[in-house]
């Protein structure tokens, strides 16, 4: 037991001997390896200053490089511009050079041809001067043949100037004359009226009550076709007795009862049946209504029975107005526009050829009448402003009608020379103003054509106006 204690004692000392060595040696070791770690920190630190410092001289450099590179690129820049400008001159001036030569050629060739030319103008010179000499002797006849015809002209303009003063005595007796041979019923009619009386037919006497009567609406209103400033076109009918066919009665309004009243209203009575027999004389055209004849209605008012132009059955009348702005006005054809024209440039010519007038040629004035599915027919109504081609009719306007033509031309229906320069009328105006009627068609209808043969009419000179005839050729050909 003694023994085995002994034995633990030293087993125990041994142990914490070498305990106590590996201790140390772990010490050791330790301290050996933080020497190392702190040498090797150091040379870290030292290899890690010397890295930063050659990246530092490295960034350096590369600034100075890519300075250095926007420098060349600058100037690389530069240099390129200034070759693309070089090179612009350059073919610039190839271009020149070129042209240059090109009209050089031309210029030497052209230099050949004035040569030819040149000889040719030289023997023509000399025929020309041979010709002049025989000119100028026939110049010398001439002078003479002048000198003879000057003196005649003289003479021809004394005659003119004495047959001027002749006829306008006659014209004056002539009027003096007409008036004196006038009945009652066109006492106060002008002297151009009453030499469009002397062609006029007389119209018959009716008794306009007996024989028709009224057409009413749904209201009991009387169905007017129109009005103007002297009368109401109401729509009558005729008495089952004599056929029930719708005629047109054209009523003078009532005046008051005073003499300066009285007699207007007998004047424009005249005036009216002055149209009446105007209206008769052309029916045979097929452009103007026809007249039935002349009467009264409500004791005393003057009233002209002329055929309907409107419908049988609504009684309305549809003017070139109407029918070429209403809603169905795109479906109107050209063919059909240029028929009504064709109709009315007819009529037209009807008057001018009895050396009357119309004067008053509108789209208002224009009435289309529907004669089949496709087809219509113009008709020329309102004869009252019609005046003779020897005696014709002139016009006093105001000062706003002149600003409002200075605004728009097309505004009044009246030639320029009648507006402007106090002109009389004539076939010139009157074609005036169909080319007025053509072209505003033409414009609403958006037809080129028709706006072509109208303008045509509207020439500031009545000289350069379209003829009638030559108008009708024209519309004949797109008709």
């Amino acid at each position: 037991m003694g023994e085995v204690k002994k034995y633990e004692r030293r087993l125990r000392q041994k142990i914490l001997g070498e305990k106590a060595v590996v201790e140390e040696m772990i010490s050791s070791h330790f301290s050996r390896q933080k020497r190392q770690r702190r040498r090797r920190d150091v040379c870290r630190d030292k290899t890690l200053l010397n890295l930063r410092k050659r990246l530092s001289e490295e960034r350096k450099k590369n600034r100075q490089l890519r300075e250095d590179l926007r420098v060349e690129k600058e100037r690389s820049s530069v240099l390129e511009r200034e070759k693309n400008g070089e090179q612009t001159k350059v073919e610039k001036l190839s271009g020149m050079v070129r042209r240059m030569r090109s009209t050089l050629l031309e210029m030497e060739t052209h230099s050949e041809g004035l040569q030819v030319e040149l000889d040719e103008a030289k023997t023509h010179l000399a025929q020309t001067e041979s010709e002049l000499e025989l000119l100028a002797n026939d110049l010398t006849l001439y002078r003479s043949e002048l000198t003879d015809k000057e003196e005649h002209i003289t003479s021809l303009e004394d005659s003119l100037a004495q047959a001027t003063d002749l006829r306008n005595k006659l014209e004056t007796e002539f009027n003096r004359i007409l008036e004196e041979s006038a009945d009652d019923d066109f006492k106060h009619l002008t002297g151009s009226q009453l030499a469009m009386l002397r062609k006029t037919t007389p119209c018959i006497d009716i008794d306009v009550d007996e024989k028709y009567e009224p057409v009413v609406d749904d209201q009991n209103f009387l169905v007017t076709l129109g009005s103007g400033n002297f009368g109401t076109v109401m729509a009558y009918r005729e008495r089952e007795e004599f056929g029930d066919k719708s005629v047109a009665v054209k009523v003078l309004n009532d005046g008051d009862n005073d003499d300066d009243e009285g007699d207007f209203k007998e004047q424009v009575r005249q005036e009216v049946l002055l149209e009446a027999r105007l209206l008769k004389l052309f029916f045979g055209t097929g452009v103007f209504p026809r007249v039935f004849g002349v009467g009264t209605v409500q004791v005393d008012r003057t009233a002209i029975v002329m055929e309907s132009l409107g419908d049988d059955e609504t009684y309305n009348v549809i003017t070139l107005k109407a029918w070429t702005s209403s809603e169905h006005a795109d479906q109107i054809t050209l063919g059909q526009v240029a028929s009504v024209f064709l109709d009315i440039i007819e009529g037209v010519k009807a008057m001018h050829a009895m050396d009357i007038l119309h004067n008053d040629i509108k789209d208002d004035n224009v009435i289309v009448k529907r004669t089949g599915l496709d087809t219509f027919q113009g008709f020329l109504i309102d004869l009252g402003s019609a005046s003779t081609t020897y005696l014709p009719a002139s016009y006093a306007f105001q000062q706003d009608q002149l600003e409002t033509y200075r605004e728009d031309p097309l505004a009044i229906h009246y030639a320029p020379e009648l507006i402007l320069d106090g002109a009389l009328t004539s076939v010139a105006t009157d074609v005036y103003q169909i080319g007025r009627v053509i072209f505003m068609t033409g414009e609403e209808l958006e037809i080129e054509a028709l706006m072509d043969i109208g303008g045509k009419c509207l020439c500031r000179k009545p000289r350069a106006r379209l003829k009638l005839d030559e108008v009708f050729d024209l519309m004949a050909q797109i008709a």
